[in-house]
């Protein structure tokens, strides 16, 4: 990730980069990509780096909500909503979800049209409550996030995108693993990688192993 980041960043070195997924491949150098028209846009610091599992897309979440979507040909292309929020810290996009941590929210978008993202849905949680904090994943409809106060949310998305409620699938305390920075969702599972340990945790919030050792980066 670090090379990555060196790449789009203001200094590379490197020529191209190569990253290999499920179905594709793409080949990316600095030179490949679409300049973007906001001038400063090599300023705001990137947080977070994704590519799609089918590997059409590529994202960059950076400071100031900016997020800057990019296909599989280095064109640059725009969401039809902005993220609510001053940074982009987490962006996971697998199956049919692409999912972006912007604290205090959580936003998803609903993948309608793989090669069109101006007809992806969104959907966002409001930062009353359960303010989104750090860690994210997806499984299927699931997606589970930390939130303020040592806690991961789970919801289920089954029905957000057409206009009915968000089924809060579980919510639950974590502790012993220092500062939350990873999580892994899993069928009934949640493994949470903090700064000093790792621990799996059933859906009801029961650890039912943990590790002295974090998930390396």
């Amino acid at each position: 990730m670090k090379f990555l980041k060196k790449l789009i960043g203001a200094k590379p070195k490197e020529e191209k980069l190569t990253l290999t997924y499920k179905e594709s491949e793409l080949i990316f150098s600095r030179e490949s990509l679409e300049k973007d028209p906001d001038g400063r846009i090599d300023e705001f610091w990137i947080e977070t780096l994704e590519v799609s599992q089918d590997g059409l897309w590529f994202i960059v979440g950076r400071r100031h909500g900016i997020l800057q979507l990019y296909s599989w040909d280095g064109k640059l292309h725009r969401l039809p909503s902005r993220p609510p929020s001053q940074v982009v810290t987490d962006a996971v996009f697998k199956g049919q979800h692409l999912a972006l941590l912007t604290p205090p929210y959580l936003v998803v978008y609903k993948v309608r049209d793989k090669l069109n993202p101006q007809t992806w849905e969104s959907f966002r949680t409001t930062q009353e409550g359960l303010r989104a904090s750090a860690g994210l994943d997806i499984d299927g409809n699931l997606v589970a996030y930390g939130v303020v106060g040592d806690r991961v949310q789970i919801i289920d998305l089954s029905e957000a995108f057409e206009g009915g409620s968000v089924n809060f699938v579980a919510n639950f305390g974590f502790s012993q693993i220092g500062q939350l920075e990873k999580i892994i969702l899993r069928k009934s599972k949640v493994i949470l990688s903090g700064s000093g340990a790792l621990s799996v945790y059933d859906f009801s919030g029961k650890c039912l192993k943990s590790i002295q050792e974090p998930i390396a980066k």
